[in-house]
């Protein structure tokens, strides 16, 4: 179409698929026509609020005098000089900064301080929590086995904490000198803001360096909306990791709502729901993991969604699993039950998933296991 107008127009303005608008630029460049592109929708972006205070659509700029800087579709654009999209295939969604590549299960192990003794934690965020509000959990509770059989156990879910006696947990944190992944639970958006709100305005609120949200099962729909309020309660830098069920048919729409809503990172979980509260956790999660990572890179590279860190978790007991999961697209792991059979795992996860080559930034739009 640009051979056809050529000499005939002086400005082309784009609005089109994110792996076709840098060539546009270029073929417009070529025959002396300025290009205007739209970045509403650059790698699945969305926008929420329309303020640019959700960071919903922020986006960071790889060419042009914007380079490096950050820009809000919704307030700065969505139209925009092509010549910022500097040759890039797509343009990366600022929330993809490197996060750690080694986290730890809330409700896993209930003690921040027991896990803090063990040998590999040094430096890892300690998880608090879950916490939900309305729970008369008033001290800490022992995790229960239930049941087990081969390659996995039967286990309740985790038991929700008090503000209270996560706050307590922020201020022996503050003490020891750690940082916390505090995680929050609820069944509606403003049951997971408020206990949030309230232990980030604690004295030593600090301490927490990132939040888990855990909204495994819910609809799309319902993430859009509680990973939003969570985000604005945490606030623009605070990263937010919000927890999927690998096994959710919906698992790709799931995880978009997610990022739109503005989370940091999405915990794929492979776990098992088994009804009532109860869960099928252990070492024959990994294939359901890895099916769930292999789903959404397949479904970045296709640009269904617009792809963000990756956390596998489940399954993640050995540094082969450990392996396996970034070979198929994960960022980072998360490791939970693994450590009630043998604590002594962790300093072995963590090298594993900490010798692995970074994560890529932007997440690359070919399936990660041919690249």
């Amino acid at each position: 179409m640009l051979e056809e107008l050529t000499g005939q127009v002086g400005v082309v303005y784009a609005a089109t698929p994110p792996h076709l608008l840098p060539r546009l630029v270029d073929a417009a460049g070529a025959r002396g026509a300025a290009c205007r592109a739209s970045v509403l929708d650059v790698g699945g972006q969305d926008v929420l609020c329309g303020t640019g205070l959700c960071g919903g659509c922020d986006l960071e700029l790889p060419g042009g005098p914007a380079a490096g800087q950050l820009l809000r579709a919704c307030t700065e654009g969505p139209v925009i000089p092509g010549e910022w999209v500097g040759g890039k295939s797509v343009l990366s969604a600022a929330r993809r900064t490197t996060l750690p590549r080694t986290w730890l299960g809330p409700g896993a192990l209930t003690d921040p301080a027991a896990l803090a003794r063990l040998e590999g934690a040094d430096g890892l965020l300690l998880p608090v929590g879950p916490v939900a509000t309305g729970s008369r959990r008033s001290s800490d509770a022992r995790t229960r086995v239930h049941g087990s059989g081969v390659g996995g156990v039967d286990h309740d879910d985790a038991p929700a904490l008090t503000v209270e006696v996560a706050g307590a947990r922020l201020t022996w944190a503050a003490t020891a000198g750690h940082r916390v992944c505090l995680a929050v639970r609820g069944a509606a958006p403003e049951e997971l803001a408020a206990p949030l709100q309230q232990l980030l305005r604690h004295p030593d609120g600090g301490v927490v360096g990132a939040v888990e949200v855990d909204l495994r099962g819910r609809d799309e729909q319902t993430v859009l909306r509680a990973t939003a309020r969570v985000r604005e309660a945490a606030g623009r830098t605070l990263p937010v990791l919000v927890k999927v069920l690998a096994v959710d048919p919906q698992l790709v729409a799931v995880a978009r709502s997610a990022v739109a809503g503005g989370a940091s990172a999405v915990v794929v979980s492979g776990q098992v729901p088994l009804g009532g509260g109860r869960w099928w956790t252990g070492p024959s999660n990994a294939a359901t993991t890895r099916a769930g990572l292999r789903s959404l890179c397949s479904a970045a590279a296709e640009q269904r969604w617009p792809g963000t860190f990756l956390v596998a978790a489940g399954g993640i007991h050995s540094a082969t699993t450990v392996r396996a999961a970034l070979s198929d697209g994960a960022d980072g792991v998360q490791v939970g039950t693994a450590l009630w059979a043998d604590p002594t795992l962790l300093p072995v996860l963590r090298t594993a998933a900490e010798a692995a080559p970074p994560p890529s930034s932007p997440r690359p739009t070919t399936d990660r296991r041919t690249a």
